[in-house]
Protein backbone atom coordinates (compact mmCIF):
# COMPACT_ATOMS: atom_id res chain seq x y z
CA UNK A 1 0.00 0.00 0.00
CA UNK A 2 2.72 2.50 0.96
CA UNK A 3 4.58 1.68 -2.22
CA UNK A 4 1.43 2.36 -4.27
CA UNK A 5 1.06 5.73 -2.56
CA UNK A 6 4.62 6.64 -3.53
CA UNK A 7 4.38 5.22 -7.07
CA UNK A 8 1.11 7.01 -7.85
CA UNK A 9 2.01 10.25 -6.07
CA UNK A 10 -0.93 10.08 -3.65
CA UNK A 11 -0.42 12.62 -0.85
CA UNK A 12 -3.13 13.62 1.60
CA UNK A 13 -0.73 14.90 4.26
CA UNK A 14 -1.70 18.59 4.16
CA UNK A 15 -5.43 17.86 4.10
CA UNK A 16 -5.16 15.31 6.90
CA UNK A 17 -3.05 17.65 9.03
CA UNK A 18 -5.60 20.44 8.56
CA UNK A 19 -8.50 18.20 9.61
CA UNK A 20 -6.60 16.88 12.64
CA UNK A 21 -5.61 20.39 13.78
CA UNK A 22 -9.23 21.57 13.45
CA UNK A 23 -10.47 18.60 15.46
CA UNK A 24 -7.85 19.14 18.15
CA UNK A 25 -8.64 22.87 18.42
CA UNK A 26 -12.36 22.15 18.82
CA UNK A 27 -12.23 18.95 20.87
CA UNK A 28 -13.80 20.38 24.03
CA UNK A 29 -16.75 21.77 22.07
CA UNK A 30 -17.18 18.45 20.22
CA UNK A 31 -17.00 16.37 23.41
CA UNK A 32 -19.37 18.78 25.16
CA UNK A 33 -22.12 17.69 22.78
CA UNK A 34 -22.25 14.34 24.61
CA UNK A 35 -23.71 13.99 28.10
CA UNK A 36 -20.90 11.76 29.36
CA UNK A 37 -17.35 11.38 28.10
CA UNK A 38 -13.92 10.65 29.52
CA UNK A 39 -11.32 13.40 29.23
CA UNK A 40 -7.60 12.70 28.80
CA UNK A 41 -4.92 15.32 29.43
CA UNK A 42 -2.62 14.10 26.64
CA UNK A 43 -4.89 13.82 23.63
CA UNK A 44 -3.81 13.04 20.11
CA UNK A 45 -5.61 12.65 16.82
CA UNK A 46 -5.43 9.54 14.64
CA UNK A 47 -6.51 9.55 11.03
CA UNK A 48 -6.87 6.78 8.52
CA UNK A 49 -7.98 6.51 4.94
CA UNK A 50 -9.93 3.46 3.90
CA UNK A 51 -10.70 2.06 0.49
CA UNK A 52 -14.30 0.93 0.22
CA UNK A 53 -16.31 -0.96 -2.38
CA UNK A 54 -18.30 1.13 -4.87
CA UNK A 55 -21.99 1.89 -4.48
CA UNK A 56 -24.49 0.36 -3.91
CA UNK A 57 -22.38 -1.26 -1.15
CA UNK A 58 -23.72 -0.22 2.27
CA UNK A 59 -22.03 -0.16 5.64
CA UNK A 60 -24.84 -0.93 8.05
CA UNK A 61 -25.02 0.75 11.44
CA UNK A 62 -22.56 -0.94 13.78
CA UNK A 63 -20.99 -0.40 17.16
CA UNK A 64 -17.50 1.02 17.04
CA UNK A 65 -14.79 -0.13 19.38
CA UNK A 66 -15.15 1.69 22.69
CA UNK A 67 -11.44 2.53 22.59
CA UNK A 68 -12.15 4.86 19.66
CA UNK A 69 -14.42 7.06 21.75
CA UNK A 70 -12.90 6.94 25.23
CA UNK A 71 -16.24 5.71 26.54
CA UNK A 72 -16.35 4.97 30.25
Amino acid sequence: MLLDIIVYGIDFYDETLNICESLFENIKVLCGRYPKYRWFENLGVNAHISVTPPLPWQFHIHQEGLEKFGVV
